[in-house]
């Protein structure tokens, strides 16, 4: 029997595994093969500002519908770097739970044979992309400039959306939250609520944590269930949300039931996403769950070309300990425990296709 355990991913590995700390930025006015930069801070205010029209050098296919009437999801993506393409199958997921009522498209400033590439490793995923593609024109004339000169930034964030409605852009963020916002701007025809829903879930997250603090407070219900419904459709803040709660609560469940609506909302399709899932699975007794999701975080990582680093870190983690409790329980002790703890950038796994995978590993997996 295997007891609860906590791993420590750090402060900074957190920050890059969800939310806008996956995003890296390009600085504007200057060419296209400026130095990326990582991470970056969000945004706590969001306003509604015109938006700009949607100048691109060229579609890589069929271009969208752009009707004012129908919200438009712009996604800014990339290929060469790892946080925007483990985002591109959840935004195909998300451009076809949409199709028939908004339109959901991207925009890279790379040039077309590095996006084929991106569709190449979809494929080899066993993923598609379905969403519109367009080459920026770059040098200060496109959008993605546009879009950032008209909030006042000198720099572009990859990966990041914005939602236009009516010629306004009414929300701006990280991708994975976008399905809340998007179901709000249908249902009422803007985005008020989404506006101000980081603020919201903060201030639902201290409530829960001073619930949770309380000796005299039994029951956490109403704390839960308010912090559960403001996540609903957001999964990027689900997933920060359950990493940072479950190095301070004793809830293993709830921790995992907010990673898993956060894998569910990106349709399983983001490999950090999963292994945050993993992670939680994990921390509530369900070995043999995560180390089947890690499984699936490999498949996705190898597929992808990404590196991927935590996550081989962590199946290794978990088959030995799970190897280590077997042993242990063969000796005598049939409810023997192993507490393990993990601490990010402990191993050195290597890049992509490198370091042990479920294929080249002796131990057993699921």
């Amino acid at each position: 029997m295997f007891e609860r355990r906590q791993f420590g991913i750090g402060l900074f590995a957190l920050f890059l595994l969800s939310g806008l700390g996956r995003a890296i930025i390009r600085q504007v006015n200057v060419p296209h093969q400026a130095q990326y930069t990582e991470p970056v801070e969000n945004f706590d205010d969001i306003d509604v500002r015109p938006a700009p029209a949607v100048r691109v050098k060229r579609w890589l296919g069929a271009p969208p519908r752009l009707d004012e009437e129908r919200p438009q999801v712009l996604v800014s993506l990339c290929a060469r770097w790892d946080v925007c393409v483990e985002e591109a199958g959840f935004v195909s997921a998300l451009h076809d739970r949409y199709a028939n009522r908004s339109e959901v498209f991207a925009v890279s400033d790379e040039p077309e044979d590095k996006l084929h590439e991106l569709d190449a490793r979809l494929a080899k995923a066993g993923m598609s992309r379905t969403f519109p593609l367009a080459i920026d024109r770059g040098e200060d004339e496109g959008v993605l400039d546009d879009l950032a000169t008209a909030y006042g930034h000198d720099f572009i964030l990859l990966p990041y959306a914005w939602v236009i409605h009516r010629g306004q852009v009414v929300w701006h963020g990280d991708p994975e939250d976008v399905q809340g916002t998007l179901d709000e701007v249908l249902a009422t025809g803007d985005a008020l609520k989404s506006r101000t829903a980081k603020r919201d879930i903060q201030q639902l997250v201290a409530d829960y944590r001073k619930a949770n603090d309380d000796d005299e407070v039994d029951d956490l219900t109403p704390q839960a269930d308010a912090l559960r419904a403001a996540l609903i459709g957001r999964a990027g803040q689900a997933l920060r949300v359950a990493m940072d709660l479950r190095d301070v609560d004793d809830d293993g469940e709830f921790v995992l039931e907010l990673a898993k609506l956060a894998n569910e909302g990106t349709a399983a399709r983001c490999p950090a996403t999963l292994d945050g899932y993993g992670l939680a699975q994990w921390d509530s007794g369900d070995s043999e769950g995560a180390i089947k999701t890690q499984k699936e975080v490999l498949r996705l990582c190898d597929a992808l070309n990404i590196e991927c680093k935590e996550g081989r870190e962590h199946w290794q983690d978990y088959l030995r300990l799970k190897a280590e409790a077997e042993a242990e329980a063969s000796d005598g002790g049939s409810d023997a425990a192993v507490v393990g703890t993990l601490d990010a950038g402990t191993a050195d796994t290597g890049a992509a296709g490198t370091g042990a995978t479920p294929d080249s590993t002796t131990a057993d997996g699921p």
